[in-house]
């Protein structure tokens, strides 16, 4: 019950991107739904059921997979994190809490149907609002809900390593071999100490006990994450099998098929005052554990989702 109170809350404060941000990106898929189109445009209440969506799918993937810990562990390994003026619009406005991992994936809300977009509503708004005071009273009637033209416009606002053997990684349940990158040892991302992170945030509908309104809500709204996070998540959900350019690259790394769902692994190198690297060793040491835990992940994650998932490393 403290962990659903927990969400509730949590979903209550989300940082939301700007209109403008996210017009920016151009990758909504534009349809005639008033609640999230008006004049061509995305709507406030759009910006908001995308980041409750983006929400749930993060508690929903952390408990599947356990990349808290993995977090931790690079964390512990002295990686710089990125700051907030390194940060792409997909790490800014991402909710899992992680320093180095994110969903890279655009959510796609537009693409649920109407009714199901209604199992998002009672968690934003007027909806939720009125909820509330119907439980408890504790909020004000006069609170009323932002508009939607302006929709909560925001601006963009130790260190030890092993030598050349890899650390370990783990997750939750699942199983993975070594793999080799670039001809480096790999480093071992393995799976029994995050049982416990899976048991706290496991919000799979079939885990919720329902005792009030609120809790069943949740319910409904991770039960929708669940079964269309594949068709809303996917670069592109009309061509699966289509090849579709993510960024710029030399290899084709940043070419991936429709059907794939996107994870951002970020690291920054160390620089000196002078602005030269501050262990060039170190720096090659951080690389490719970085292209190895990714590597690995794909094929943890992709196991675990049952769909295919591509782990954008940017270093």
């Amino acid at each position: 019950m403290e962990f659903l109170t927990e969400i509730w809350n949590e979903i209550d404060n989300i940082s939301l991107p700007s209109l403008k941000e996210t017009e920016r990106l151009n990758l909504a898929e534009k349809n005639g739904n008033p609640v999230l189109f008006r004049s061509g445009q995305i709507t406030g209440q759009y910006l908001k059921l995308q980041a409750v969506y983006r929400y749930l799918f993060g508690v929903y993937l952390r408990s599947q997979s356990g990349l808290g810990r993995l977090d931790e562990r690079l964390k512990e390994r002295g990686f710089l994190k990125a700051g907030e003026d390194d940060m792409d619009y997909y790490q800014r406005y991402d909710y899992m809490g992680m320093d180095y991992l994110y969903l890279r994936s655009y959510v796609h809300i537009e693409r649920l149907t109407t009714e199901q977009i209604e199992l998002l509503r009672p968690l934003i708004g007027e909806g939720k609002r009125e909820q509330e005071l119907g439980e408890s009273g504790e909020r004000g009637a006069d609170e009323s809900e932002a508009d939607e033209s302006e929709a909560d416009e925001r601006g963009a606002d130790e260190h030890e390593t092993d030598e050349s053997e890899a650390d370990e990684y783990e997750t939750d349940g699942h199983e993975t071999d070594e793999r080799e990158a670039d001809g480096h040892e790999t480093d071992e991302y393995e799976t029994d100490e995050c049982a416990s992170e899976k048991r706290e945030t496991d919000i799979r509908a079939s885990h919720i006990r329902v005792t009030d309104r609120k809790e069943a809500d949740i319910r409904a709204a991770a039960r929708l994450v669940e079964e269309t996070f594949k068709k809303v998540l996917a670069v592109s959900s009309e061509h699966p099998d289509r090849q579709f350019e993510i960024y710029p690259s030399v290899y084709g790394e940043g070419i991936v098929r429709g059907a794939a769902v996107l994870i951002g692994l970020k690291s920054m190198a160390d620089y000196d005052g002078s602005g030269m690297l501050a262990d060039e060793e170190e720096d090659q040491k951080r690389i490719r554990t970085l292209y190895s835990v990714g590597k690995q992940l794909e094929t943890i994650l992709s196991n675990a989702l049952n769909i295919e998932v591509v782990v954008i490393t940017e270093i």
